[in-house]
Formats: structure tokens, sequence, C-alpha cells
């Protein structure tokens, strides 16, 4: 069987500079991509999804343009981060359904428990 994950990304806002423990530095104020990916279980008579991992995809800065870097976070301290700028916004962009590397068809919500 094939592993089923979904991944969503969303852009968080930070009005001014924050510290993430998986980054040993303040990271500047700005737009960051956030990407969380999860991973379809199914027991006895549930299915659901548990996120796997959340990514924080870092711009390139002054000391080394054109680099980028994903760091692997906890989500926790993501929003802890959130909390703490108050002014910070977040906007989430659609859910992307995926087996292996392929898309899944969109199934109307009335026809999934059929």
């Amino acid at each position: 069987m094939m592993d089923v994950t979904r991944r969503s990304e969303r852009t968080v806002t930070f009005t001014k500079p924050f510290v993430v423990k998986a980054w040993g530095e303040p990271l500047p104020a700005g737009a960051y991509t956030v990407e969380t990916e999860e991973g379809l279980f199914e027991g006895v008579s549930v299915r659901g999804w548990r996120r796997t991992a959340t990514l924080l995809h870092l711009r390139p800065t002054t000391a080394a343009p054109g680099v980028w870097h994903t760091v692997e976070i906890d989500p926790r301290d993501l929003e802890v981060a959130l909390l703490h700028d108050a002014d910070a916004v977040v906007a989430t962009a659609a859910v992307l359904p995926f087996v292996g590397a392929q898309r899944l068809p969109e199934v109307p919500v009335d026809e999934r428990e059929k």
C-alpha cells in the first residue's frame, strides 16, 4: 500500500524578529512560508490525519544572499513565536492531498462516507 500524505502551506508574517528553537539565532521580521505534512492513518473504525512534519522556509539573508534554508520545527515553537508577535498575520493556502507523488482527485464531502 502506498503512503498517503497531504501537504498544506501557509504564510506567516512577523512584524518583529522572532526565535524558534530549531534555528539557533533570531530571525528577522517578514513573511515566511510554513509547510505542514500529514500522513493518513487508519484504525479499526477510524481514519484520520497525523502531522508528520512542519517546515519553516527561511529567505536568503544579506550575509548569505541566494541561500535558502528549510528547517523542520516544532509547531508549538511557531505558535509561541506568533503569540509573542501580537501583530503577526497568518494566511492559509489550500490543502493538497497526495498519494506518493500523485495528487488525489477531489471527492465531494457527501460522497466521502459512502
